[in-house]
């Protein structure tokens, strides 16, 4: 998701299950590559997510940590697992 106006981009990633594995590789090499490949939004304050019917414990520890959003479905809507957001 991409918000020109305010300068933000969102990147989540959907698994069923979202172990720590997931989160090192979406700080690591999703988020870098992201930059990279779109270096037009340079500038953008970046926001990663991970949404999985299940989370790990290691994996929520770690995102709490980084501020990585996770997201776990709750009937019919969808519910944020965090607190806090961290720009990247």
């Amino acid at each position: 998701m991409v918000n020109d106006s305010l300068k933000k981009v969102g990147l989540i990633e959907i698994k069923h299950k979202v172990c720590k594995e997931d989160v090192v590789d979406m700080l690591f090499k999703k988020l870098p590559n992201y930059r990279a490949l779109h270096d037009f939004h340079c500038d953008y304050e970046i926001y990663l997510g991970l949404a999985g019917a299940s989370i790990g414990a290691k994996a929520k520890k770690l995102a709490e940590q980084n501020g990585i959003v996770l997201l776990t479905p709750l009937g019919k809507h969808i519910e944020n697992q965090g607190k806090i957001f961290t720009a990247y």
